[in-house]
């Protein structure tokens, strides 16, 4: 599911995923923007300079946001030993995505300009790849309605030559280790949490994680979907589609509490006015049977990235369990520790000290993964059917609430 912040404002259109390793070894996006920023990182160095500024990044319809190319570039580009500047060289990039049987074909073109504009070398990379890491990647505004799930790595275990994607942790951990339960977890109506919060140390790697742990699930994203967007709203709450079960809401800080936000139509999008200033809050529903992760990125920076436990880090969900809902109230940074999402100008937002593009800030992305015990059936996959930036406000404490 997928939002879309402007100033004072939120664009909530809908996006669902469902991901998990590949079973061929394809290159992935990130790499193929690693192979373009050593050929960029070849050409400043035959033009004697070290240092690049991050210009115009243009992208499809479809896509939401640049701000993980630019992110990923700049990445890139600084263990080429490149650094950005604010003048001098500058990188365009355009990339364009087409169909290519079951995957994805990702055009990235990159264009090295002098300080006066004129072209001094263009790249092109070319890679075939799954929906999943475009969508990923790029924020692709997309739906689920036809997708069927691939069946999950036996007991949890990698196909050969990829790694385990799992959400943080759920299932049982091992006799002789601590509970490796995720951050948070919804709860049904009534009832207690399946799995409670538990300040735990993360597993020593992701094997063993994937070992005791949930398996995220694997589907294309439909196809239709890439050339028509959109979104249906239940008045405060938005989903791809009237029967998806998955559901995603704002809620704003009153001052006497955090209530959810009115969502309107403007243009074919999805808006909720939110005040610069005040924290807000995102409100996760799965109303399905079984569990699902969660991955959530404010500006393109996922929730978790200034986690101080690695694993979480690395995976970046979140848990609901069946039936449930859970509210995800800030960056998190370690158990029982979260600094609060806060509506800011774009200037101050994380994305900004990140280097993103003024221009594509705030995107906050939802994307939907299923997930189940290793030990357990393969769930069925239901149908889902001036701007703000976000910075990190005060800290708070205490239990995730859910």
């Amino acid at each position: 599911m997928k939002l879309t912040r402007i100033l004072g404002q939120i664009l909530l259109p809908t996006v669902v995923l469902l991901l998990a390793p590949a079973a061929g070894r394809a290159e992935t996006l990130r790499e193929s923007v690693a192979r373009l920023s050593a050929d960029v990182a070849s050409s400043l160095r035959e033009e004697g300079d070290t240092t690049v500024r991050l210009g115009k990044f243009t992208a499809p319809p479809m896509v939401s946001s640049t701000i993980g190319l630019r992110q990923a570039l700049k990445d890139a580009l600084a263990s080429e030993g490149i650094s950005l500047s604010s003048k001098g060289n500058s990188l365009d990039a355009r990339f364009s995505v087409a169909e290519d049987g079951d995957q994805l074909l990702v055009l990235i073109e990159a264009l090295l300009l002098d300080a006066n504009g004129k072209p001094l070398h263009r790249m092109v990379k070319r890679t075939v790849t799954e929906p999943a890491d475009v969508a990923e990647f790029f924020g692709l505004t997309v739906g689920l309605a036809d997708a069927n799930p691939a069946t999950p790595p036996a007991a949890g275990k990698p196909a050969a030559g990829t790694k385990p994607i799992t959400p943080p942790a759920v299932g049982k951990p091992a006799s002789d280790a601590k509970p490796i339960t995720p951050p948070a977890v919804g709860k049904p109506a009534g009832e207690k949490p399946a799995t409670p919060p538990v300040d735990g140390n993360p597993p020593a790697s992701n094997t063993a994680v994937a070992e005791t742990a949930s398996t995220l699930s694997t589907s294309l994203v439909n196809r239709q979907a890439l050339q028509n967007p959109g979104f249906f709203s239940t008045g405060t709450a938005v989903a791809s589609s009237a029967g998806s079960p998955y559901r995603v809401e704002l809620l704003s800080d009153t001052g006497s509490g955090f209530l959810p936000v009115p969502v309107t139509d403007f243009k074919g999008r999805a808006f909720s006015e939110l005040p610069l200033g005040r924290p807000y809050r995102v409100r996760i529903t799965n109303n399905t049977p079984h569990d699902a992760a969660v991955r959530i990125a404010l500006d393109g920076i996922n929730c978790f990235t200034f986690s101080e436990v690695p694993d979480y880090r690395a995976n970046g969900v979140w848990i609901v369990r069946a039936n449930s809902a859970l509210v995800v109230d800030g960056w998190y940074i370690s158990p029982g520790v979260r600094d609060q999402f806060m509506v800011v100008p774009d200037e101050e937002s994380v994305a900004a000290g990140f280097g993103a593009d003024q221009s594509t800030m705030g995107v906050v992305t939802c994307s939907f993964f299923a997930a189940w015990e290793s030990d357990q059936p393969v769930p069925p996959i239901e149908p889902a059917g001036a701007r703000g930036g976000t910075a990190q406000g005060p800290r708070v404490g205490g239990a995730q609430e859910t």
